[in-house]
């Protein structure tokens, strides 16, 4: 019965139009970001600055290595974007478990509540896993490729060299915090019996995420930004110490260590774990 759920999970998102029309939003959002100038150098030469938008621009190895991975990681992608296609995922099963009373349907078939509650949350995460490997890829290799390589390597040397250490972000970072955001719409979801609420719930942590860390970062409450932002920012430099030519001396600088970056992760999957109790609560006074 587990993997039945799981598979019609996986069927629901796959065939649903809404979330399809999500991921070509956060692509087009990503692919946009691509193409906007982020980083220059000024040339003594030429006497003026060059732009990465510039077809002169010459992408270093330490431009590379120091920002493009680490801020296509959690500017790029964990601003709002994946959260943003996470919540939807989210919003499109609640919406064929209460409008077509799946669970009810299954519950009579002798479905357990746990059973039906953690296939439909890796369901969830399996995509949203996924699209988080496929989107991360695309935007460096994109962006690297768009500023014509990294100079001195090949694209092989540095799909090598980058692919282990995009897929920290995405498996230590990512997604632990994409599953506290799944399970806290679920659980809402489920608490009120609305797919409705869970979407407004979602989105406004999402806006409330993104204007804070837009317009709060200097004077805002330093501890969120640490520890509870989308992108945890002793969880981030953390992995992007490793980056970095001088490890320690990053983790120095930024003041964080493996024990902060453990308490991030914690952070998140004991989050995740606790609104999946309260769904699992609210699930199991669910009648036929």
């Amino acid at each position: 019965m587990f993997y039945n759920i799981y598979k019609t999970t996986l069927k629901t998102l796959l065939r649903s139009r809404t979330a399809w029309l999500a991921l070509l939003l956060i692509l087009v959002v990503l692919i946009n970001d691509v193409m906007q100038g982020h980083y220059g150098y000024y040339d003594l030469t030429l006497q003026e600055m060059i732009y990465d938008t510039d077809y002169r621009y010459v992408l270093e190895y330490d431009i590379y290595r120091n920002n493009v991975l680490q801020n296509t990681a959690s500017a790029s992608m964990m601003n709002y974007p994946l959260p943003l296609f996470a919540v939807i995922c989210v919003v499109v099963v609640l919406t064929r478990d209460f409008v077509d009373r799946y669970f009810e349907i299954e519950k009579a078939g002798n479905i357990r509540p746990i059973s039906y509650y953690l296939a439909r949350l890796l369901g969830i995460m399996t995509i949203v896993t996924v699209v988080s490997v496929g989107a991360t890829l695309l935007t460096t290799y994109w962006y690297i490729l768009s500023r014509g390589g990294v100079s001195g390597f090949s694209f092989g040397e540095i799909f090598i060299d980058s692919f282990p250490r995009l897929m920290k972000y995405v498996f230590f970072m990512m997604v632990p915090v994409l599953l506290a955001l799944v399970a806290a719409t679920l659980c809402l979801g489920n608490l009120f019996r609305s797919a409705l609420l869970a979407a407004l719930g979602g989105m406004a942590y999402i806006v409330a995420n993104y204007l804070y860390c837009y317009i709060g970062n200097i004077t805002g409450w330093k501890p969120y930004f640490d520890y509870f932002s989308t992108s945890p920012e002793k969880l981030r430099w953390y992995i992007a110490a490793f980056d970095r030519i001088n490890p320690e001396e990053t983790l120095a600088s930024m003041n964080t260590s493996l024990s902060h970056a453990l308490v991030c992760i914690g952070i998140a999957v004991g989050a995740a774990l606790l609104y999946s109790v309260v769904s699992y609560l609210r699930i199991r006074k669910r009648e036929i």
